[in-house]
């Protein structure tokens, strides 16, 4: 199924190419490189995106019957947010909170029309699928479109922070969302 579902494939504006997204993020990343107060603020509102997520994954889940792979990325993307949202303290050198990201409501409404729009697509390249299939491959599409962008934009951050000495550090991030990526086209292969 991966092989005839890719993001570059899609005509749909919630799955634009991702080839050009680390030079459109490192261009906006660059603007703002020397100020850290507003990196942190950048780095805040990543913070809020991977809250997001968790949340996101969170609501996707079933019952009781979680599955441990799924807790696991779960528990990764609080984390996540955790070591970001102290990451951008960090940077800014005093206490920074979430009414400060900016359209904090259009992070939900990406997340549910990324689903909403892989669910249609996946209706019609693959009509056998019950209904549970279809959305945990959903799930597993969503999934892999943003962690293929959140690698991109942490490889851009970490190189940024070399640069301009911001004493912040992506790699663990990155690693992580490798992995979660792998988990994700397991079922899509």
């Amino acid at each position: 199924m991966l092989e005839e579902l890719t993001t570059d494939s899609i005509s749909n504006p919630y799955f634009h190419s991702i080839d050009g997204y680390e030079s459109r993020f490192e261009k906006i990343a660059k603007k703002i490189g020397s100020d850290r107060k507003k990196v942190a603020r950048l780095v805040l509102a990543i913070s809020y995106i991977e809250y997001s997520g968790m949340r996101a994954i969170s609501s996707t889940c079933r019952g009781v019957h979680v599955s441990s792979t799924t807790m696991q990325h779960i528990l990764d993307e609080g984390r996540h947010a955790h070591y970001l949202y102290k990451m951008a303290n960090k940077l800014n050198e005093g206490e920074l909170d979430y009414s400060l990201v900016p359209n904090a409501k259009a992070t939900a409404h990406y997340y549910n029309r990324l689903y909403v729009s892989a669910k249609k697509i996946l209706e019609k390249v693959d009509t056998s699928l019950s209904v549970d299939d279809l959305d945990y491959n959903v799930f597993c599409f969503v999934v892999s479109t943003v962690e293929l962008r959140a690698i991109k934009m942490f490889k851009v951050l970490n190189r940024l922070s070399n640069q301009y000495d911001w004493g912040v550090n992506f790699n663990l991030l990155i690693s992580d969302e490798l992995e979660h990526l792998n988990m994700v086209n397991e079922p899509l292969k």
